[in-house]
């Protein structure tokens, strides 16, 4: 059996991005439920400012795909600081 990922779903690149959406907003949604708000900000800070710097390094180098990619992820993770369900879906 030969297995071909993410091949029946047509697009795999926004089938990447929204992985990395979820990926932020779950991580935020995760701390905030079992260790409270202080928690959840402190352990997704680095992941909100590393993610933000790289979408800068992208965008001035023209990454398109990379910029894409931390600008999903900084958007997850901005949706969950407002308190958002996930709603994204590809």
């Amino acid at each position: 059996v030969n297995h071909s990922s993410k091949k029946s779903s047509g697009n795999e690149f926004q089938i990447e991005l929204c992985r990395n959406w979820h990926w932020m907003w779950s991580l935020y949604y995760y701390n905030f439920k079992h260790f409270g708000l202080l928690a959840a900000y402190k352990i997704t800070l680095y992941k909100f400012i590393s993610s933000f710097m790289k979408m800068l390094i992208a965008l001035i180098l023209l990454k398109k795909k990379k910029y894409l990619i931390y600008k999903y992820r900084l958007s997850g993770l901005i949706n969950a600081y407002k308190g958002k369900k996930s709603w994204l879906r590809p």
